[in-house]
């Protein structure tokens, strides 16, 4: 019977690979047979028609292997030479192996080239005989573990990703219990309503249990305002979620979102100074994505894999083709219209293979189902303003007003003031403010976030302005007025409330009585006879300038 071998039988025989074989069998024109296979056609080589060469190869490779030698000692084994099956393997100095490998597996990462063209000049110094560059290349593969060729040209984080991922399942959880968000650029330029021309930046907020596209909102940068307000429109819409995970960075980690909150950039305990964030205070607990070994690991938030949709359906939308050019951006309406038409037809789109999705059902009808048999935690008047806010810290002055470093113009601060901050003078207080107009009411409260007053903005007036110093007066006496009311009336409380004396307890009677004696002083002799009254005189002068005398 005529044998024949494959195409793969004669790669595993001539340790050669597939493009370099075939080359070589058409340059030589070796016979083959096609046979219909699974997938296409297998050629099948005769191997009576092959080249001496190769029928040596194969003849090698199905001989048996040859009885084990006697023990004797062990052989060096030398690595540079290893045994190949057909042609003999070509040497390689240890010392250009080496230097080779050195420059190779380098964090700069050179192509495998340009080190063996720096090789062969330094092989012409040292008399080296150098094999090809498939050589060195096959002997790395062979010697060398991938994972450690990563690890020197692309370091910890890519051996990492190498590692196999972890699937985790949702099915036990219900729409909009945790929600998680991330930022993304599109490709095509818009233009803003000042004239500037730029690439938008997106953030998205996407259901986990369904992976619906929630909420939206792009602006000129990823900052915390973006952020906040998408949330927002997010709580407005749907309601509060329990859950939410955020990257490990400093625009989504913002302290006006998850101010006292743990984080890569906030270790050990809260300071006393900062403000409570908007997500704990909702009753939204925080969940940041790892870091592996000292980079951010983003791709774990299940919206990363939206972005892959979206690069195609967004970037690549036939609307925006003309503005991936500067000169032909988009005006903003313009970009937002085919924004919300992809976002559309993401979460309506059919057939989702995802884990809820089974393949027959789209984003839209998977968060359907589960919300609307789900108990939805609905935001208070109070929580929906909240979001509006934006927190600063300020010190309380003597006057009982704040100053914001917001809005700062060329006449100093805008201040704010209330009698009720009287009693915090000289402590930090949370002041919240609309950073679109601020001239309104600011939200005042503590730090832990109790509410204390709404604190007006105070403007200079006119130095000869009568009516303003009529009503600045008139607050003023109503403001005294009201603190001696109060004062009165709490010592009226304190009068009525304090406690009647107690009746006094019988007085003690003692056993018995004893009468004491009074001593009668002895009488003294008769006195001298008083002295005239010149005399007296004379004498009181005399007793009062002695002492002068002695003191002088």
């Amino acid at each position: 019977m005529t044998r024949t071998v494959t195409r793969r039988e004669l790669v595993a025989a001539l340790d050669e690979n597939q493009t370099a074989l075939s080359r070589r069998a058409a340059r030589e024109s070796w016979p083959y047979t096609e046979y219909l296979c699974r997938g296409g056609r297998r050629r099948h080589y005769l191997v009576a028609a092959l080249p001496p060469d190769v029928q040596a190869a194969l003849a090698d490779q199905a001989a048996p292997p040859a009885p084990p030698a006697p023990p004797a000692d062990p052989p060096l084994l030398d690595r540079s030479t290893p045994a190949r099956r057909g042609r003999p393997q070509a040497a390689v100095p240890d010392a250009a192996w080496q230097a080779w490998l050195a420059d190779y597996l380098d964090r700069r990462q050179p192509t495998a080239q340009s080190c063996y063209r720096r090789l062969q000049a330094q092989a012409a110094s040292e008399g080296w005989t150098l094999p090809s560059l498939r050589t060195l290349r096959r002997r790395l593969a062979r010697e060398i573990d991938p994972a450690v060729v990563t690890l020197r040209r692309e370091g910890a984080p890519a051996v990492a990703r190498r590692y196999p991922a972890q699937t985790r399942t949702v099915a036990g959880l219900h729409a909009l219990e945790w929600i998680n968000g991330d930022g993304y650029q599109p490709r095509p330029n818009l233009r803003w309503a000042d004239g500037t021309i730029s690439r938008p930046v997106i953030w998205w907020w996407q259901d986990v249990h369904s992976r619906k596209l929630l909420a939206w909102a792009l602006d000129k940068s990823e900052n915390a305002d973006l952020i906040r307000l998408t949330l927002a429109d997010l709580i407005a819409t749907w309601g509060l979620p329990a859950h939410v995970t955020l990257d490990n960075t400093r625009a989504a980690a913002n302290k006006t979102l998850s101010g006292q909150v743990p984080h890569r950039y906030r270790h050990g305990p809260p300071r006393w100074d900062e403000p409570l964030g908007l997500l704990p205070r909702l009753g939204i607990e925080v969940h940041w994505t790892g870091v592996v070994e000292g980079q951010g690991w983003g791709q774990a938030k299940p919206v990363e894999r939206a972005h892959r949709d979206l690069r195609q359906d967004l970037d690549k939308h036939p609307a925006l083709r003309a503005a991936w050019e500067r000169a032909h951006a988009v005006p903003r309406a313009a970009y937002e219209d085919i924004v919300a038409d992809v976002v559309h037809e993401y979460n309506g789109r059919p057939g989702r293979r995802t884990e809820m999705g089974a393949g027959a059902h789209s984003f839209d009808s998977v968060f359907a189902r589960s919300y609307e048999r789900a108990t939805i935690r609905w935001p208070s008047d109070t929580q929906r303003r909240l979001l509006l806010l934006v927190p600063e810290v300020a010190i309380v002055d003597p006057a009982g007003g704040v100053a914001l470093r917001a809005g700062r113009g060329p006449h100093g601060h805008n201040r704010y003031q209330h009698p009720a901050l009287l009693a915090h003078t000289g402590a930090r207080i949370c002041v919240r403010y609309d950073p679109a107009y601020l001239h309104a009411d600011v939200e005042c409260e503590t730090l832990a976030g109790q509410p204390l007053c709404s604190a007006a903005c105070v403007a200079p007036v006119g130095y000869g302005d009568t009516a303003a110093g009529r009503r600045h007066s008139r607050a003023r006496r109503q403001y005294v007025t009201a603190t001696k009311k109060a004062a009165a009336a709490l010592v009226q409380v304190h009068t009525a409330a304090r406690p009647a004396p107690p009746a006094p307890s019988p007085r003690p009677r003692p056993g018995a009585l004893r009468l004491v004696e009074q001593p009668v002083p002895a009488r003294d002799p008769d006195p001298p006879p008083a002295p005239p009254a010149d005399e007296d005189r004379l004498v009181r002068l005399m007793q009062t300038v002695a002492p002068a005398r002695r003191r002088g």
